[in-house]
């Protein structure tokens, strides 16, 4: 069990050493989020319109009723936006997300390393204990496309967020699978 705690903490520090890299040393997070003309103006406006944190849909359905009219006639016309406001600021560091992040990644390898552990008597090779670890982490990965569907996000951004998910489980796989292995007599 002692692997598991020591793999679970070397993986979510490879998830969270990749995922820093991406959106710190490399053009992808331009090339996935656009920056509109004249921010601070529009910082402004939007701090005035909406009232308090949170996540706003354009347009809205009044009171829920989706079979509004007018509602159809504006979602059909567009734009349709999503807009995530948070009132309060934060620290361009980050240190706080980055430290979340870290518990996130820690977790989801924790209980993927702990299923692997589980079924160890089943995964003989390295092969099958990597790949059952990829499975688990690419299959959670895809879920964001769930997002594409229901939002209107660019699918651009849910496909690289894809890749850049996978191959980083991809490396923690290969580190599950090296760690985590039946016991040689």
């Amino acid at each position: 069990m002692r692997k598991v705690i020591i793999a679970s903490i070397l993986g979510a520090l490879i998830l969270s050493i990749w995922s820093s890299f991406i959106w710190m040393a490399t053009p992808l997070p331009s090339k996935m989020m656009k920056t509109p003309i004249n921010p601070s103006a529009l910082s402004l406006l939007m701090n005035g319109m909406f009232i308090e944190s949170g996540m706003y849909q354009l347009p809205s359905a009044p009171d829920g009723n989706w079979a509004n009219p007018e509602f159809q006639q504006a979602y059909q016309m567009g734009p349709r936006i999503q807009v995530f406001i948070d009132k309060t600021g934060g620290d361009p560091k980050m240190l706080r997300e980055q430290g979340l992040a870290f518990l996130h990644h820690l977790l989801s390898v924790l209980v993927v390393a702990y299923m692997l552990y589980s079924l160890i008597d089943k995964m003989q090779n390295f092969a099958c204990r990597f790949l059952f670890s990829l499975a688990i982490g690419g299959v959670a990965s895809f879920q964001m496309l769930l997002d594409y569907i229901w939002y209107p996000q660019p699918l651009s951004y849910h496909l690289i967020m894809l890749v850049v998910n996978v191959i980083g489980w991809a490396l923690v796989a290969l580190l599950l699978a090296k760690m985590i292995k039946p016991q040689t007599a």
